[in-house]
């Protein structure tokens, strides 16, 4: 294990960022939505309720990012999943592929833009995902997930995604809103990486960028 850098401390302090190596000079970063920070209010089940994925598979330029749905709560749906982009990196340049879908849910609406977005507690972001709230039919929940394939920029890895967000009161490496949460599904909680002591972050084999974004 590598030691953790001082350009990772300002994520350490907030949570869990899982790196590996896959192959040589591949990273894979795995961030799981496992602590409640807005309302106090947690879904149902055991955390995390949702985990995301980049994976490069070795060459820069390319990235899927896969989301996991893991709700236990039969009223629980996400609606929003947030995420920061190296600030060297346009995000107006990412481009998506078509997802492909284990699940009946409708297509997120995909957005970007350099602290375009915010979430829970003000904390702004440069790319965000919103999922489709009504019918129940077209929402994201339960066990289902999606996966896309990431480009327009050269350079692009999975690190490049491995920044902090800018404003509110604390920077988070991502965010994601879930509703239909508590007592009849009337609540909903603002979700990101557990707290600092439910695990350790891990640098295994990758050359980690986690670090805190300049405020514009």
């Amino acid at each position: 294990m590598q030691a953790v850098t001082k350009h990772a401390a300002a994520a350490a302090v907030l949570g869990v960022i899982l790196f590996s190596c896959a192959a040589a000079d591949a990273a894979v970063l795995t961030i799981p939505f496992g602590n409640e920070y807005t309302s106090g209010i947690t879904p149902a089940g055991a955390a995390p309720w949702l985990t995301a994925t980049f994976d490069d598979h070795g060459t820069a330029g390319s990235v899927t990012l896969t989301l996991n749905a893991r709700l236990a709560g039969a009223s629980e749906f996400v609606t929003r999943v947030l995420f920061n982009l190296d600030p060297a990196l346009d995000p107006a340049r990412l481009t998506f592929s078509a997802p492909t879908k284990i699940g009946t849910f409708a297509d997120a609406v995909v957005e970007t833009g350099a602290n375009a977005f915010s979430a829970g507690g003000g904390s702004r972001f440069d790319l965000q995902l919103t999922f489709d709230s009504s019918p129940p039919a077209n929402r994201f929940g339960a066990t289902e997930s999606v996966t896309y394939t990431l480009g327009g920029i050269a350079t692009l890895t999975a690190n490049s995604f491995a920044f902090t967000s800018t404003g509110g009161s604390v920077s988070l490496p991502a965010s994601a809103h879930i509703q239909g949460v508590g007592i009849a599904g009337a609540n909903s909680s603002w979700v990101t990486v557990p707290e600092p002591g439910a695990a350790a972050l891990l640098l295994l084999g990758a050359s980690a960028a986690v670090a805190r974004r300049p405020r514009r």
